[in-house]
């Protein structure tokens, strides 16, 4: 199954919830996998992750965990192979999983020796300095059940709200549908090729054919000053703002390079387009 990650709005999301609980989420893909928009990995989690051996563990131990979460359908907590609590809670997309939201990395509050003890009869493959790797461990942040279940109750309501506004979904639309989704939601921002492709993870050859596909003959660059002269007529129309005011509203900061955009477009400029709409 292809999703369709909203980058920008998940690492909003997932700063301002590490901004109130100094937790960071992760976002997986169905098959468990980080999809990696900020890296947030403890040194114990860094220094089990360099080495090859460690890292097959730690994927395949994500895996595992996925497809537990995907059977049970509701909230997974659990020990990864290393020995640190992980959670995982699903999104959903008409009652199918279709992708998590994440957050571990964290011990609870059994006593830590008693925690490096069982994770250290674990680490028989482990080729590095025990001493270092336990120093490391002992860094890591506890964590109540209470408010491990607590943050996880949270989540529950930003899986929900993520699906809900397309900010994680399903590609069950078509690629000009998706792209048509996508501008609509993000023409206000700076946008560009690099961006675009990254976010809805296909090419620029295929993006721009796409773009003169929806637009009509025209360009990706003319596709979203349509979005945005569209925005900024029924803003002129409906409002008394200044022109340049509603100019940097609907993604110009350039008023000049606006009027222009706006003139090459609509035939008038936006001054001339309000007064004649009085």
């Amino acid at each position: 199954m292809n999703v369709f990650f909203n980058n920008e709005q998940l690492l909003k999301l997932i700063s301002n919830i590490h901004e109130l609980t100094g937790i960071f989420i992760n976002i997986h893909e169905l098959s468990g996998k980080d999809i990696s928009i900020r890296d947030a990995h403890t040194e114990f989690c860094r220094t089990i992750n360099d080495i090859p051996e460690g890292h097959i563990r730690c994927v395949n131990c994500d895996a595992q965990a996925s497809d537990i979460c995907k059977n049970i359908k509701t909230a997974y907590h659990y020990r990864c192979h290393a020995g640190l609590c992980e959670n995982l809670i699903p999104i959903f997309d008409n009652g199918e999983v279709i992708s998590y939201l994440g957050f571990g990395q964290l011990l609870d509050t059994s006593p830590l020796e008693e925690q490096w003890n069982n994770t250290k009869s674990t680490l028989d493959w482990y080729p590095g300095d025990l001493d270092d790797l336990k120093e490391k461990f002992f860094k890591i942040r506890q964590y109540s059940r209470s408010k491990t279940e607590s943050l996880t109750e949270l989540l529950k309501f930003m899986a929900s709200y993520v699906q809900s506004n397309n900010i994680v979904a399903s590609t069950k639309h078509s690629d000009l549908q998706r792209l048509e989704m996508y501008i609509s939601q993000h023409y206000t921002e700076k946008l560009s090729i690099q961006s675009i492709t990254a976010d809805l993870h296909f090419g620029a050859t295929k993006l721009c054919a796409l773009s003169k596909t929806l637009s009509g003959g025209h360009s990706l660059t003319w596709l979203i000053a349509s979005h945005r002269v569209q925005a900024a007529q029924n803003l002129l129309l409906s409002t008394d703002k200044p022109v340049s005011e509603i100019a940097a509203t609907v993604g110009y900061e350039d008023y000049n390079y606006f009027t222009k955009v706006f003139k090459n477009m609509v035939g008038t400029t936006p001054s001339k387009f309000r007064h004649a709409g009085q």
